[in-house]
């Protein structure tokens, strides 16, 4: 285990969070919302782990394809 004083970097790759609400009988709005909350969660609990660093990817250029709605 990482002593909390040296810090580290975590990086994650958000994917599958509009299937996740289809896969639970919401929507695929519904199932961003849920990722979102996540990240919240995940975004105040870091630094208390010792995160000095933390790189989220949420969005790829082929994004933009999506409805207006979901981008």
């Amino acid at each position: 285990m990482q002593s909390k004083s040296s810090g580290f970097h975590v990086a994650i790759i958000m994917d599958g969070n509009g299937r996740w609400g289809v896969r639970h009988g919401l929507t695929r709005t519904d199932g961003h919302h849920a990722g979102a909350d996540a990240v919240r969660r995940t975004v105040e609990a870091a630094p208390e782990m010792g995160v000095t660093a933390l790189s989220l990817f949420a969005f790829s250029a082929a994004n933009w394809r999506r409805p207006g709605a979901e981008v």
